[in-house]
């Protein structure tokens, strides 16, 4: 503990090298030391360091504390707001930043989707002109609050075009809505019919994790 409290006193003092010693810390310290600069990085504002710290910590001890590291209530103030306008459930934004972007603001994709919840370039300005008419640069994409604004109008479009059907709308935000019909072509009875019938094993395994993440998000916190 005396090695965490003293590297984060020197990094909050200014001394930048700090940070990195933190992280080399982190890595050969206890789980109980982890933890502390897990918590040290939430007080900064810091989600995917503190993330990071967690799911390593998570992976060894399933502890409570371990748990709200891996699963930050990152940005909260900014989730809350859009996924309210937009009528999102919070914790599936937060599932969906998670598997996305790890947390990351400044996230780039092979496919060159951007930002904590991973948009392609075309589909934020066709978001932001077309149906939000709002201004749009692509800078906006590394901006944690228009990010999250377009990508939470993104997830309620998806809901409202699946009828409120989770999996097929978490299933479209991977694998885009035109790919999940044609994949469904055939007709699709059930959720579990909908995993079986998608022929991205990405987008199968994507479904998966993001649900098990917003199941978890309102387990930790009462959702």
């Amino acid at each position: 503990m005396a090695l965490a409290t003293a590297l984060a006193e020197a990094f909050a003092n200014g001394e930048r090298w700090a940070e990195v010693e933190l992280a080399i810390a982190s890595a050969r310290s206890s789980p109980a030391e982890r933890l502390a600069i897990g918590e040290w990085y939430v007080a900064q504002g810091e989600w995917r360091s503190a993330f990071r710290i967690g799911s390593a910590v998570l992976s060894v001890v399933p502890c409570p504390r371990a748990y709200y590291l891996a699963y930050p209530l990152a940005w909260w103030d900014t989730v809350l707001r859009w996924a309210g306008q937009y009528g999102v459930d919070p914790y599936l934004v937060l599932a969906v930043i998670r598997e996305e972007s790890g947390f990351a603001p400044t996230a780039v994709s092979p496919s060159d989707a951007r930002g904590l919840m991973q948009l392609l370039p075309s589909t934020a300005r066709w978001i932001a002109e077309e149906k939000l008419k709002i201004p749009y640069g692509e800078a906006d994409l590394y901006s944690p609050d228009d990010n999250i604004r377009l990508g939470t109008w993104y997830l309620s479009y998806l809901l409202d075009q699946f009828e409120g059907d989770l999996v097929w709308a978490v299933a479209a935000y991977n694998g885009g809505p035109g790919n999940l019909r044609r994949w469904t072509a055939n007709g699709v009875a059930s959720p579990a019919d909908l995993l079986a019938a998608l022929r991205s094993t990405e987008t199968r395994e994507y479904v998966a994790k993001v649900l098990n993440a917003w199941l978890t998000y309102r387990w930790l916190y009462g959702g």
